[in-house]
């Protein structure tokens, strides 16, 4: 995978591009849907990659443990290879999961517009209170990350 693709600054931007233009268009003071639908692909994409990642680990390793029979270790160059892919895994993860908690926070803003707008309708009210919650979560997570290199479990 590029680091391009993964780069914090331009996913970011790109998500606050399209947040500006679904809000921008919406129709009938709906301003939970967009962000919310947006929220979901970007969970959505986040688990794919987890998954398809775990899933490329476990091809090395198991290319490693393959050229290691018999052996007291395998091959040092597949050994290498792991070790790389795992550090660029940590870097696309902890974007990803910046980028989890930048739309999160886009969400409980524009819950919270929609309850201010709307003549405070509950349903405003709650969903900003769930988006509120997250984003402390996530706040809570990234700030153990800052205190504990936990690279690995993101």
């Amino acid at each position: 995978m590029s680091d391009i693709i993964f780069d914090l600054r331009l996913l970011i931007g790109i998500v606050i591009i399209i947040n500006l233009f679904l809000f921008l268009s919406k129709s009938k003071n709906r301003y939970w849907q967009f962000p919310v639908v947006i929220w979901t692909i970007i969970i959505t994409i986040i688990l794919i990659i987890l998954l398809v990642q775990n899933e490329q680990i476990n091809d090395l390793n198991g290319q490693y443990l393959k050229s290691a029979e018999g052996e007291k270790m395998g091959d040092v160059g597949v050994w290498q290879e792991i070790k790389e892919y795992k550090q660029q895994c940590i870097k696309v993860r902890i974007a990803l999961f910046h980028l989890f908690g930048f739309q999160t926070l886009m969400n409980l803003v524009w819950q919270t517009i929609g309850y201010k707008k709307t003549t405070r309708k509950p349903f405003y009210k709650r969903t900003a209170i769930t988006f509120g919650t997250i984003f402390l979560f996530y706040l809570i997570f990234y700030f153990i990350i800052g205190i504990i290199p936990i690279g690995s479990i993101i």
